[in-house]
């Protein structure tokens, strides 16, 4: 969802000039990346949260073969990668410097990590 939906927008924009080649898809996927990331942690969260109801309903989720604690680390290594991948798109050029004001929701971004493994 998160590539596709930046994939689109890319071509919808520039579809006069648009030509498929590797290079260019690479700069795409490498700015929708944070995107997915953060997509699938969303389902993640979900499957965490859920973890003790799908374990009585019998349903096998990543959450049920990687245990809870193990899920909230990787749930927490997801974001930070997110984050990352940001930094890494500004310094290779394919997010304009401006993003790095991302700086600014570090804090709140922490906030809620921690107030997601709290509970």
């Amino acid at each position: 969802m998160g590539v596709m939906i930046t994939l689109i927008s890319v071509y919808i924009n520039s579809y006069q000039i648009f030509q498929w080649d590797s290079q260019l898809l690479w700069k795409i996927l490498l700015a929708a990346s944070p995107e997915f990331v953060w997509i699938a942690n969303i389902m993640f969260t979900n499957n965490i949260c859920d973890a003790h109801e799908d374990e009585m309903n019998n349903r096998h989720t990543s959450v049920h073969y990687l245990g809870v604690k193990t899920s909230v680390w990787l749930w927490h290594a997801l974001n930070i990668l997110a984050i990352a991948l940001i930094f890494v798109g500004i310094y290779l050029g394919v997010y304009p410097i401006a993003l790095i004001a991302i700086v600014v929701m570090l804090q709140m971004i922490i906030k809620q990590m921690r107030l997601f493994t709290q509970k």
